[in-house]
């Protein structure tokens, strides 16, 4: 049978032992320096004058007195000093420090501190729910109130490289739908998301100059509203100018294989699902087709622009049947600010499509027109060019990167006026 206890240390009563006084009393002192541990503090050496019944954790580095004792106990008893080794999970009280310690069997660690025991280092904490390795400090409660303690308060969010982020998340359903601070940069970003998977960014502020971009306008509602056009779609927009002057309406010919190019600014990022052709007429061949996409606007060549790359093929659809022809792309098409070049032609002759005059260039207007079943949708604004070369080939079997006959000249320019057969359809305002 061992005369010592297992976790303890204490010293057990031998059968037939001779002054047990003494082997119990060693035993009480081991408990009574153990037992609801304090101490008053870790120290590297003993104190001048101890007390009887002082307690100390011995430090990692010890001196005098304490050489060797390296995270022992060591207690002042009967005018000497007793060591007792800990075991993992022991306990202890330091009174300067108004913590407590845990020892993990190779150092104490403080695990509180004050009298309150709140929590000074955790590696996950959870308010009225389980925290996990991601959320490592987790609150699940009505509200949560950072109060200051006579002055002001600041909460910080501090990231490791410039590439990460900082910032608040705000979710629905546990899926992000708004998002405020610095997203993969130093630039101040507000940014939402319908499905909290894509989120486009409201509000930029430039770390540097402190300038204040909105990539999507200020005011959407200025758009100009949606029409109503007869048995079409009713979420087609332009971009419109307050100040353009409607001065006409009428059709204009679509002539035969070529191609007609319109001007469109857009004047922020905007998602682009498609477009209308408002046409007023069908081509007089059965199975014409035409053909829409859009390019990106040159540079300016002499009086009129050169045509840059193809951004998208829309593809074609029937031109020998009269009414809005709708081009419908199965994902949205994100473009940037800049200047763009709509393309619209037919591989046969006859075909005639609406147009409003507009004296503001640049810009478009739409323009809802008469009523009932001759009721339609015609836009004017920015100005219209035509390609001049022949392109049957392309309507019929796909736009080229580029064209080889540029620059493209403007169609109309009598009084001014601009055309603009294309209409597009952005999501952006849908």
């Amino acid at each position: 049978m061992d005369l010592i206890s297992p976790n303890l240390k204490l010293p057990y009563l031998a059968p037939a032992q001779a002054q047990k006084h003494v082997t119990h009393n060693e035993a009480l002192r081991q408990l009574d320096t153990i037992v609801q541990l304090s101490v008053l503090s870790i120290s590297e050496d003993s104190p001048t004058e101890p007390q009887n019944g002082e307690r100390y954790i011995v430090s990692a580095e010890p001196e005098g007195a304490f050489i060797g004792q390296d995270h022992n106990i060591a207690a002042f008893q009967d005018g000497v000093w007793a060591f007792l080794a800990p075991q993992i999970g022991w306990r202890a009280y330091v009174q300067d420090a108004a913590a407590l310690y845990v020892f993990d069997g190779t150092a104490w660690q403080a695990n509180s501190t004050g009298s309150s025991g709140t929590a000074e280092s955790a590696a996950k904490f959870g308010i009225n729910a389980t925290a996990d390795d991601t959320n490592r400090l987790l609150v699940k409660s009505a509200a949560v109130l950072l109060d200051n303690e006579g002055a002001g308060h600041q909460l910080k969010i501090n990231k490791f490289a410039a590439s990460d982020t900082a910032s608040l998340l705000f979710q629905s359903g546990y899926a992000g739908h708004a998002e405020m601070g610095l997203t993969g940069g130093q630039d101040f970003h507000i940014k939402t998301s319908a499905d909290g998977a894509a989120f486009r960014d409201s509000l930029i502020v430039n770390a540097q100059s402190g300038a204040v971009s909105t990539p999507f306008g200020l005011n959407p509602s200025i758009m100009t509203p949606p029409t109503s056009p007869c048995g079409g779609p009713n979420s087609f927009y332009g971009l419109p100018s307050a100040s353009a002057l409607m001065t006409g309406r009428s059709n204009l010919t679509l002539i035969k294989d070529r191609m007609i190019f319109t001007a469109i600014y857009v004047d922020r990022e905007s998602v682009l699902e498609g477009g209308l052709v408002a046409q007023y007429s069908a081509a007089s061949i059965s199975g014409a087709v035409m053909r829409c996409g859009v390019y990106n606007l040159g540079t300016a060549n002499g009086a009129a622009w050169d045509l840059g790359e193809l951004v998208y093929d829309f593809g074609t659809v029937a031109a020998d049947t009269a009414g809005h022809k709708e081009f419908t792309l199965g994902t949205g098409l994100t473009l940037s600010a800049g200047w763009y070049a709509f393309a619209v032609g037919v591989n046969s002759s006859g075909a005639a499509v609406r147009y409003v005059q507009s004296r503001q260039a640049g810009l478009g207007y739409v323009q809802p027109y008469s009523t009932g079943s001759s009721a339609d949708i015609r836009f004017g604004g920015p100005t219209s060019y035509m390609l001049e070369s022949n392109v049957n080939g392309e309507i019929e079997n796909g736009l080229s990167q580029t064209w080889p006959a540029n620059p493209v000249g403007i169609v109309a320019t009598t009084n001014s006026y601009a055309y603009n057969i294309f209409i597009p359809k952005w999501a952006v305002w849908g």
